[in-house]
Order: structure tokens, then sequence, then C-alpha cells
């Protein structure tokens, strides 16, 4: 939950609605940030990786066509393919968003996943605001960043609730 330094920023009364999944390894921060939209524990993430058929050892990458299958399954989110980033004003409601790439990295594969949430405005409580959730850090004072602007972002993945179907 919100620190009291994050407080500062977000509005009173406000709670954020995800509980952090922590990354246990410098390359599972996609899984944790799936995990902490889902409600999920890094190991169910994991779990349900590997029916998708990430490999248990050696390297593995998270393709966009994972997270989509992970969020719909786990959560019942749909995810878009990964978009390249303009700003933060021009993000979805939440997204997953990939940043501090290395320049020099011409397959765009270094870096990390952050969550940006954006919440609309209350009548009565608070204006509209964004935050972002970064799960890279371990120290809850941390987590919470109301100054995302410091991150570069490249791309995004949006995420979204599932359609309600039609009823008969």
């Amino acid at each position: 939950m919100a620190s009291a330094a994050a407080r500062k920023s977000l509005p009173e009364g406000f709670t954020v609605p995800f509980a952090v999944v922590h990354q246990l390894s410098r390359h599972d921060c996609i899984l944790a940030a799936i995990g902490t939209l889902t409600g999920k524990t890094l190991d169910e993430v994991w779990a349900a990786a590997y029916k998708l058929g990430v490999p248990k050892i050696g390297q593995y990458y998270i393709n966009e066509q994972h997270a989509a299958a992970l969020l719909m399954q786990l959560g019942g989110l749909v995810a878009s393919r990964w978009k390249d980033f303009d700003s933060f004003d021009a993000l979805p409601d939440v997204a997953l968003i990939w940043v501090d790439a290395d320049p020099k990295d011409s397959e765009g594969i270094t870096g990390r996943t952050i969550i940006f949430h954006h919440v609309r405005e209350v009548p009565g409580k608070y204006t509209s605001f964004s935050y972002c959730l970064d799960i890279f850090q371990s120290d809850p004072e941390r987590q919470i960043v109301v100054d995302y602007k410091q991150f570069a972002p490249t791309s995004y993945i949006a995420v979204t609730a599932k359609p309600a179907g039609k009823g008969k």
C-alpha cells in the first residue's frame, strides 16, 4: 500500500488497488507486473508461463503473446501488442511500460517493466491523477512513483478489462 512519502502526492483517501508482487531476479519484472495486475503470486504466474512453453531452465523471453495470454488466463485482462511510447498523457488507464532501455541494444530487450495507472476523477474526493508502480524496488517507500516522468519509456502494452459478453 502507499508509503508515507508517496502519500504526500497521492490524494487523501486513495488506496492503491494493487498489491505489488516483487520480482526475484533481474529478468522477471514483467511476470511480477502481471502478478501485480492479476492478484497472483509470482509462483502462480511462473506456473502459468511454463504451461505456455516458457522454459524452466535456461534463457527465456516473455513476448507480447505470453504477456497477453497470462493476463487473460490469470486475471481476465486484455492486452494490446507492444506500442511505441509517445507521452504519458497518451497512455491508457493501465499499462505495462518498458523503461530504461539501453540505447545501444539494437534488439530492445534490455530494460525493465513498470506499471502505469491513471485514476479517473471521483467527484468530491479527488481529481484525476497518475502514478507508476516500480516493482523493481524492494523498498515499499520507493514502489509508488508519482514523479513518473523520471523514467525513459520506449514502449507499452495497454491493459484493459475483458469486455462483458452479450446476454442471451
